[in-house]
This record gives C-alpha cells, structure tokens and sequence, in this order.
C-alpha cells in the first residue's frame, strides 16, 4: 500500500498538546481555590450535558460559561470558570510539531479529530499552540456537530480523507474502542509519556515512518 492511501489522524488533547487531566489541577493552574461543586447525580449530569452541548457547537463561549456557572450554584463566576479553561491547555508536548512535519515529508496525508470548543481551538492559532494548523485536515468537534466516541465522529474522519487505510491516535481507551469499531486502525498513547515518540514507534512497527532522532 503506498503512502498515499494513508493517512495519520490524531487526537489534539493527550496527543499533541498536554492538558490537565482534572479540575483540581486546572483550578490550580488558574490561580483560584479549589471550591467544592454541588455533587448531586442531577448537578454532575448538567455539567455534562453543557460541556457536551459545546464540544458540538450547540453553546457560544459566554452562554456555556453563564449556563456552567449556574450549574454549580454560582461557586464560580464565569469569568472565573474561563480562567479555569483557559489553564486546561498546558503546552504542546516537544516533540509534536517536528512528528506532524515529518509525516507531511514522507509523503503522508495527515489530520486531527479532535473533541474541543471555539475558546481552545482559537488558542490554536497562536505560536504556542500551532502544531496542529500543520495538519491537512481539521475535524473539531465543534464544527462537525458530533463528539467522540459517538461513530459518526469515526464516520465524518473516512468520509472526508477518503483514503483506504486511517491509523489514527487517542490517549482515551474509550475512543480508541469506538475508532477501531468504525474500521480504523487505532493505537493509544499514554499521554503521560511521550506521546510523539510513541506515535512514531508505532508507526516504525508498522513499517511506515522511519524512526528518527532529533
């Protein structure tokens, strides 16, 4: 199969960018208290129906911060929940732009899926966080109107790159699941690691990308 028929999908959180893997951590990171949040069934479920709602373009920036500060009881403003979002993204891990430059060099169509919101992905744009405008093709969660791991989110990935082989990267096992059900091969990466190195090991496994040492 030549390279041209493949292509390499990757997640952006957990992949390509280090994020915080809880609220404590990004309030911390925020600078503010740790509140408690109201922890009801009923409260823990709104939260995330209205993170869900955003992810898939159903809220605007400043109606998901009102409705999620509403949804604790006012324990945060907004503009303290947007503080709190905005620290969730932490840094690209090293590492990721030279893997993405690397597959466009051998030849390989590259692309992301990516569950996210307007407010990180316009973060996206600037020089910090920018490996991930190198990719051919751009799925965001927000645009396309559906999220991981639901398998229309798998289903827009083979409509759009219409190639015959997907190899596509997650560091949530869940997605990985529900990626490799819809007929692409999956392969998670601990994003504790080193996940551009993992990525590119895999890929040498699979006799795809030369493994290089920068």
């Amino acid at each position: 199969m030549s390279m041209a028929q493949t292509t390499i999908c990757l997640d952006w959180g957990g992949v390509i960018v280090r994020i915080c893997s809880s609220f404590q951590q990004a309030t911390a990171r925020a600078g503010l208290e740790l509140r408690p949040l109201p922890a009801s069934p009923e409260a823990i479920d709104e939260r995330g129906r209205l993170i869900h709602a955003y992810e898939t373009g159903m809220l605007t920036s400043d109606a998901f911060f009102d409705r999620l500060s509403n949804a604790v009881g006012g324990v945060y403003t907004p503009d303290e929940l947007r503080m709190v979002h905005d620290a969730w993204l932490i840094e690209e891990y090293p590492g990721a732009r030279d893997l993405i430059e690397d597959l466009r060099a051998a030849g390989l169509h590259t692309a992301l899926l990516s569950n996210t919101n307007p407010r990180h992905y316009q973060r996206s744009l600037g020089a910090d966080f920018s490996a991930i405008q190198r990719l051919d093709v751009r799925l965001l969660s927000h645009e396309i109107g559906v999220a991981k791991p639901d398998a229309r989110a798998f289903g827009e990935v083979r409509r759009t790159v219409a190639c015959e082989r997907i190899i596509y990267f997650d560091d949530r096992p869940e997605h990985v699941s529900a990626a490799r059900a819809s007929g692409l091969l999956a392969y998670r990466v601990d994003p504790e690691g080193d996940p551009p190195a993992q990525v590119r090991m895999i890929l040498a496994d699979l006799d795809i990308l030369r493994l290089q040492h920068r």
